[in-house]
């Protein structure tokens, strides 16, 4: 199977689980809003709603997971 197919196979996990593979969007699904990170206050207010304690490393860990398992069921092992 080739990249594409495989990135499309992520793509589409994304969408069940958070509606978007957007990041406002998936902010949205998260923490019921999204937010400006730009923006001083609302970077602030969404490092309090626990932007980089839990809620985006569990996006970020969703789609490692996804990868990883796309990658395996291809019998694409990782090397080190």
């Amino acid at each position: 199977m080739d990249s594409s197919k495989l990135s499309r196979i992520v793509r589409e996990e994304f969408i069940d689980e958070y509606g978007s593979i957007i990041c406002n969007d998936i902010q949205k699904e998260v923490f019921g809003k999204s937010y400006n990170l730009w923006d001083p206050q609302e970077f602030e207010a969404f490092e309090e709603a626990g932007g980089h304690d839990d809620k985006c490393p569990s996006v970020t860990g969703n789609a490692a997971k996804w990868t990883a398992k796309v990658l395996l069921d291809e019998g694409i092992e990782p090397t080190l």
